[in-house]
């Protein structure tokens, strides 16, 4: 091992482990699951329901991350639970055909020289979807973002089998790779050869940071493999056993996955003939892709922009394996009839020397790890013409994409060419452009492809044939009362079936049956499965699903009759992101109420527990319950502040006055608490919800979006909602964007809601951060900002003050009254 190195490696860290203590990293969707303790980000797509955990970002995402794709944006790869380990106790084997056969630890590993290398990991089902879109794989639906770039900090693995195996025997041809994650099917194993494993131009190393920091679960933690320019199943997470061998792994996983079958060959004939034991179907080393990211799915452009925008800028990714150069990437708008350079950005070439040299090979290396970013401006008339834009990459063999794709068994290596689809649309506001990608992510619907024909029989069509058998018809409630591992009833497609029989047989385990049994599973279900399992699904077929009686809408009105004379109380779970429940009215007690204006209230309200969280998401509000008079009242609030045990509101109280002879009926309810008293609420609801790093969400869009700028227009208590997605976007800590600004209108200077707060929040980011416009109808002589209403001209002087915003880049949020 060298000594005279300048970068002895990392210090070592302070008791670490696989699972998080602080339940708000936790998404709702892992409570209840063998990860349900594992933190993530709410913000990549989940192509395989509730569990296992695979996911990637939305093209959106990794499109503005830029080169270096950030490690909770980074695409996950899982076969079963994340893998419960130790940084102090953790330990690999070392054995097999090498001198010293020996375990080593984690401390072992920090004591030799770190290098830092930035590799591109990719999928080899990066862009399935497309595939299934024509004929359905065995394999779920990736789709053009199941590709991600980071820095990978560790050891080379040649140099641990020479410093602690004392190198490999004569025999050695393969190293065997495995965790100790707990699948199905045992651990997840695979192996390469012994010339990538120990030839320092393949660059293989064991890394236990990513990003500079220290491995998070889903990647491996503490420890996993990096196989640059090699498809991300060679590159095995939560390593404890290298194998060296003279055969290649014998783990079942490394025979069932990453292969590329001739077209002809289906599930049938690979099982019978054996076809995955064939070793010449096995992929390593990545092909030549690229794909664009921008213009991002349903995306649109008005045609008036269109003729006079300046110019109109495509951007993508492209990469190929095998340390490859991608020379070149071209984009056709006329469906490949003719080419265009696109400008290539390769920073990969611009890493820091210092964090290789510990491991210097002695000559110049230009390493070709990592994708190469692509882009290309063109003037937007063009597009008026353009019903397609294709995009293709040459590397340095001269290797370039094929038109269309060859149908493989498990629809891996889908390359060919990434083609977008331009559509006019008019509108009574003169048209738009609107671009369409070939499919999303995940089991929702969405892309030019959905318009394609399955080359066989849908599975829907046969699984509907047993409505006609006479099968009994179940209710929704009778198949939730069948929700246990050894009573298992789920319902797909308004079927029901009885898998009880099925779970000790099931490939995905016991768990992932259970965690749905006695509900529709109908999203998770189709999202996972490929046409063979659903038609494996169709012998446990026992019944048919009754339809419900329509609901009557819910009403909220003041006069609401109480359906009984004592409000039934459920008891609280004490999961944290179950306090709020949009269908069940929770009790919340009265602990503290401040006056902080003449008619203007802060009521501080205590849950059941103080670990509890309220589980309300940025721009979502609650409802609230009273009694008045025997009746019944509702209203909804946002909350200005949650944290575990506590939600907060500020509530204006309006009086009786001539306008409005009785006044507020529930605000005045409000007013009457005293300390001690009771509040009903439920939740959350809402249209809208800020994602953070100013993605967002509304009902009316069919995917979230990313903002620039937030104008935010609001009156009186309509600053709460508001504040809280300000607050949201401060606490982010983000430096430049999204940048905020209000109009925010009261009666008098005692009205201001949040003054201070957001004084403060105007010192703190500076005014090319944070733009505010008080606004006063009766102001006093001293006063210095703006008097009177909001109106048109304060709108055009103050709610998009920064010089280079942009309308498709900004949104505008406004709370008041209907006046307003």
């Amino acid at each position: 091992m060298p000594t005279n190195s300048p970068l002895i490696a990392q210090t070592y860290p302070p008791h670490i482990s696989t699972y998080t203590t602080d339940k708000s990293l936790i998404d709702p969707r892992d409570i209840d699951t063998p990860d349900e303790k594992v933190a993530r980000s709410s913000h990549l797509i989940r192509l395989t329901g509730k569990h296992p955990f695979n996911a990637e970002p939305t093209p959106r995402l990794l499109d503005t991350s830029g080169f270096i794709t950030p490690n909770e944006l980074h695409f996950v790869r899982n076969h079963g639970a994340v893998a419960d380990c130790d940084f102090s106790t953790h330990t690999v084997q070392i054995s097999g055909e090498v001198n010293t056969p020996c375990t080593i630890t984690m401390k072992d590993l920090l004591s030799m020289p770190a290098m830092t290398l930035p590799v591109t990991m990719v999928c080899a089902g990066n862009r399935r979807k497309e595939v299934n879109k024509y004929k359905q794989t065995v394999g779920f639906n990736w789709g053009a973002a199941g590709v991600s770039t980071a820095r990978w900090t560790g050891v080379p693995l040649r140099e641990v089998l020479k410093t602690f195996g004392g190198g490999l025997t004569r025999k050695a041809k393969y190293v065997c790779l495995e965790g100790c994650d707990k699948t199905s099917k045992g651990p997840y194993g695979t192996s390469i050869s012994s010339e990538r494993a120990m030839n320092d131009f393949y660059d293989v190393i064991l890394a236990y940071k990513m990003n500079g920091k220290w491995l998070p679960p889903d990647h491996g933690f503490p420890l996993r493999v990096v196989v640059p320019g090699c498809v991300g199943g060679r590159s095995v997470k939560w390593l404890t056993e290298i194998s060296v061998s003279e055969q290649d792994s014998q783990n079942e996983y490394h025979f069932y996955d990453n292969k590329v079958f001739p077209s002809h060959v289906d599930k049938d004939m690979a099982d019978a003939e054996r076809w995955w034991y064939k070793p010449d179907f096995a992929i390593y080393d990545l092909n030549i892709n690229s794909a664009i990211l921008y213009p991002y799915h349903a995306d649109t452009l008005p045609l008036s922009r269109a003729l006079t925008m300046p110019s109109f800028t495509l951007r993508g990714y492209a990469y190929s394996g095998k340390n490859n150069n991608i020379i070149r990437v071209e984009l056709s708008f006329d469906s490949g009839k003719t080419w265009e350079l696109t400008s290539l950005t390769q920073p990969e070439l611009d890493e820091p020397l210092e964090a290789l040299e510990n491991y210097d090979s002695g000559y110049p290396r230009v390493r070709r790890w990592c994708w190469t970013l692509w882009s290309h401006s063109i003037k937007p008339t063009r597009l008026l013409r353009c019903k397609e834009i294709c995009v293709r990459a040459w590397d340095e063999t001269m290797n370039t994409q094929p038109g269309n794709f060859s149908w493989n068994l498990m629809g891996m290596f889908n390359n060919c060419w990434f083609k977008i689809k331009v559509d006019v649309v008019d509108d009574a506001d003169g048209g738009f452009l609107r671009f369409s990608h070939p499919t999303i992510a995940g089991s929702e619907n969405g892309g030019w492809m959905d318009s394609l024909q399955a080359a066989e029989p849908k599975v829907e069509e046969v699984a509907n044939a047993s409505k006609a058998d006479n099968l009994p018809m179940y209710t929704i409630k009778q198949v939730e009362s069948h929700n246990k591992q050894d009573d298992c009833w789920i319902v797909v497609k308004n079927i029901v079936y009885n898998c009880t029989p099925f779970m000790n047989l099931h490939p995905g385990g016991i768990d992932s049956i259970g965690l749905v049994a006695g509900e529709d599973c109908t999203e998770d279900f189709e999202a996972i499965h490929s046409t063979s399992a659903k038609e494996m699904l169709l012998k446990y077929a026992i019944g048919n699903l009754q339809p419900e009686s329509p609901k009557i809408k819910e009403v909220i009105v003041e006069q609401l009759e109480p359906q009984a004379s004592v409000v039934k109380v459920e008891k609280t779970t004490t999961t944290p992101f179950k306090f709020l429940n949009p269908k069940v009215w929770k009790i919340i007690v009265l602990h503290q109420k401040e006056n902080i204006s003449p008619d203007t209230w802060r009521y501080v309200f205590h849950l059941p527990d103080s670990k509890l969280y309220p589980g309300l998401p940025v721009g979502k509000h609650v409802y609230l319950r009273g009694k008045s008079d025997g009746k019944f009242i509702v209203r909804p609030y946002t909350p200005s502040s949650c944290s575990p045990g506590v939600i907060e509101f500020i509530v204006k109280v309006y009086k009786p006055n001539q306008q409005y002879t009785q006044g507020g009926l529930f605000s005045q309810y409000m007013d009457s608490l005293q300390i001690g008293d009771i509040m009903e609420t439920k939740g959350p609801i809402g249209n809208f919800q800020y994602l953070g790093t100013g993605l967002y969400e509304h009902t009316r869009l069919k995917y979230p979006r990313l903002t620039a700028d937030v104008a935010c227009i609001c009156a009186g208590t309509g600053i709460t909602p508001i504040w809280q997605v300000m607050k949201a976007i401060i606490d982010e800590g983000a430096n430049q964007f999204p940048r905020i600004s209000l109009i925010y209108g009261n009666r008098c200077e005692e009205d201001i809601i949040l003054r201070q707060q957001l004084e403060e929040m105007q010192h703190q980011l500076g005014p090319s951060r944070f733009s505010l416009r008080l606004v006063l109808s009766q102001p006093t002589p001293s006063w210095k900002h703006g008097k009177g209403r909001i109106n048109r001209e304060e709108i055009n002087n103050h709610l998009f003050p920064f010089a280079d915003t942009m309308a498709e880049n900004s949104i505008v949020l406004l709370c008041g009254s209907d006046t307003m």
